[in-house]
């Protein structure tokens, strides 16, 4: 029933492991530079890590979509166990609140 959003979701999972994997590498890359470019390195880390920590908190999220997927509880929404709409889960496959929850 929800073949569609797992396969969105894996599909999501493998692209943002790639990514961490890109970024892991970035910061492992240790340069022998001056005192400025060093400065400018640490600016960029700090990007990395703000990036690699958004990726991985959307990583828990999609396995806890998928979680719900195989349990059968995927589309309910977890504070009024109302469907969450198609069309909000095909924005937003995550979603664990429907929309009138979420204001």
């Amino acid at each position: 029933m929800h073949r569609n959003h797992k396969n969105i979701l894996e599909a999501r999972k493998v692209e943002l492991g790639s990514n961490l994997t890109h970024i892991d590498e970035a910061l492992n890359e240790h340069n022998e530079a001056g005192f400025a470019d060093t400065a400018i390195e640490h600016e960029d880390d700090e990007v990395l890590e703000a990036q690699a920590m958004s990726g991985q908190n959307e990583i828990i999220a999609i396995n806890a979509a998928l979680a719900r997927i195989e349990d059968g509880s995927f589309g309910i929404c977890i504070n009024c166990n109302a469907s969450i709409s198609k069309k909000r889960l095909d924005i937003v496959p995550t979603a664990v609140k429907c929309r009138h929850c979420m204001r």
